[in-house]
């Protein structure tokens, strides 16, 4: 069983949950690929990808600049196109998979256990150049004082 525990703190919280069964009751979320849809040309990327937003903060009303996890699934052959945002930070955590990942113009090779960090205004993008499916978590954390996305491809 893998476990992955995501904090961004406010001074003197302290936070903790049960491991409840039931999602819809708990705030335990689980990466469920049968729970996933399929989207097309991501940011003007290639193909269609699998993707669940497993928190947002519009649905959990987060205290700090939490913005999103997202998990994605890439089958081989598909990208998410570079862009850039004005309104948030990223990180990439490569779970499964392998492919290239594109940061300011220049390439990278990534594979499972990667953590590719995107600061505000950064051009990014990743492409699953290989044969398997590559997973990856999307972490958002908005600028301070900003609560609505914004791209540009």
């Amino acid at each position: 069983m893998k476990w992955w525990v995501l904090s961004v703190l406010v001074a003197g919280c302290v936070w903790a949950t049960a491991n409840v069964s039931d999602e819809e009751e708990s705030p335990i979320r689980r990466m469920d690929t049968a729970r996933m849809e399929r989207i097309a040309n991501v940011h003007g990327g290639k193909g269609a990808m699998l993707f669940r937003s497993i928190f947002k903060k519009a649905d959990w009303n987060f205290e700090t600049d939490w913005s999103f996890v997202d998990h994605c699934v890439l089958p081989p052959g598909t990208s998410i196109g570079v862009h850039s945002h004005p309104t948030h930070e990223e990180m990439y955590i490569i779970l499964k998979g392998k492919g290239v990942g594109t940061l300011n113009g220049k390439e990278y090779p990534i594979s499972a256990g990667d953590l590719i960090p995107i600061k505000i205004g950064w051009a990014h993008g990743v492409y699953n150049n290989s044969s398997e499916p590559m997973e990856l978590l999307n972490i958002g954390v908005f600028k301070h004082g900003v609560t609505e996305l914004k791209s540009s491809n």
